[in-house]
């Protein structure tokens, strides 16, 4: 899910590049992210908007049931308002920031809010989309996401993750490469039975230990004191293969209890 990973290579947008008009050049398209841009006039920050899409409703996703596509953002403390911007179409560069509209889609709460979504109607064809906020005097963008529902469907699995629970309170989680193979991170989620977060980390590897960070690239609960498991209880782990291009490649869900 990222906006994030600068060691991880993901393309980062040139700051304004193709975005703010010049001398000679045409008129802003009104409602672009260009204009958007030129508006506010704020400097622009790529690495500190986290965002994503997956197709389906599974995991923590099915709270908000009946949308073909979830755009999942995580949100900035102390931000304003959110906007979703999008390209009709594929496109050659995902930097010219006049080929994303402005698209009107529900912003709704994931995990009671900790994660938010855009509910996102689904394309009949691969679009390019950017989530973007205003936080303490910047314009935090998110890289661009490649949106490919018709294309590549997210998968979904609740079968092929091993849980190994000697230990309950630490299970250890393992899952396999999706079968794209184009999986760039994951990102796991250890929630409970209202729906909370407990825990969100991505690691490079196919394997997640509770609560052991030593793999962990990106933690985006860090709490102190860390988060505990309660024994006897129902918990749910949930893992997304992220691709380079912010798609959800898989998704595997499992319920556990710590009994």
């Amino acid at each position: 899910m990222k906006s994030l990973f600068r060691g991880l290579g993901i393309l980062l947008l040139a700051t304004c590049m193709g975005a703010c008009s010049g001398d000679g050049e045409a008129p802003l398209p009104a409602g672009s992210l260009a204009a958007l841009v030129e508006e506010l006039g704020l400097p622009i920050q790529q690495d500190s908007l986290i965002a994503c899409a997956a197709s389906g409703q599974h995991g923590f996703l099915r709270e908000s049931s009946g949308e073909p596509v979830s755009v999942i953002y995580l949100p900035v403390p102390g931000s304003g308002e959110t906007w979703y911007f999008e390209t009709n179409g594929p496109v050659s560069d995902k930097t010219n920031f006049r080929q994303y509209q402005q698209r009107n889609m529900e912003d709704k709460p994931l995990l009671n809010g900790f994660l938010r979504k855009f509910a996102h109607p689904g394309n009949a064809t691969e679009t390019i989309g950017i989530v973007a906020t205003v936080n303490n005097g910047k314009l935090l963008l998110s890289n661009p996401i490649n949106i490919k529902m018709a294309e590549q469907p997210t998968g979904f699995n609740t079968r092929d993750m091993s849980v190994d629970l000697t230990e309950p309170l630490m299970p250890d989680f393992t899952w396999p490469e999706s079968t794209q193979g184009e999986d760039a991170i994951y990102f796991h989620v250890v929630s409970d039975a209202g729906n909370n977060l407990i825990s969100g980390t991505y690691s490079y590897d196919r394997n997640f230990r509770f609560y052991d960070l030593s793999n962990v690239v990106l933690n985006i609960h860090d709490t102190d004191p860390a988060p505990q498991l309660l024994p006897n209880e129902a918990y749910t782990f949930s893992v997304l293969a992220v691709s380079l291009d912010n798609w959800v490649n898989a998704y595997w869900v499992r319920d556990f209890r710590t009994d």
